[in-house]
């Protein structure tokens, strides 16, 4: 097992934060568009600030996956593993790796 500096509860709560803040952009993301498909102005929100990148960046650092990156993989790639199917993930050995939840990530994380 790797060196592992944090417990499953501590990596869940910082993810699902991290979860709800790219969410949270999203959602204004959406309301800007929907605002300038209606309107004869166009908006332009530009760049939200959030630390999501460094908490990212801290977790893969405190879990290890700095080489693999499967964190931000699952973040960004598999939007939060909303659209992981089977099979569509497989590690350097061709073995099929389950992304769909923050549990199957730890698992990946800890082998």
């Amino acid at each position: 097992m790797k060196d592992i500096k944090i417990t499953f509860e501590e990596f869940e709560k910082h993810l699902k934060h991290a979860v709800a803040i790219l969410n949270l952009q999203d959602s204004l993301y959406a309301v800007v568009n929907d605002f300038n498909a209606n309107s004869r102005d166009e908006y332009d929100f530009g760049y939200f600030p959030t630390l999501l990148d460094d908490v990212v960046d801290l977790l893969k650092i405190l879990t290890g996956d700095t080489e693999n990156h499967w964190i931000s993989y699952w973040m960004f790639d598999l939007n939060c593993g909303t659209i992981h199917h089977d099979g569509c993930v497989r590690d350097r050995d061709g073995n099929i790796v389950k992304l769909a939840t923050i549990s199957d990530l730890w698992e990946q994380l800890t082998k």
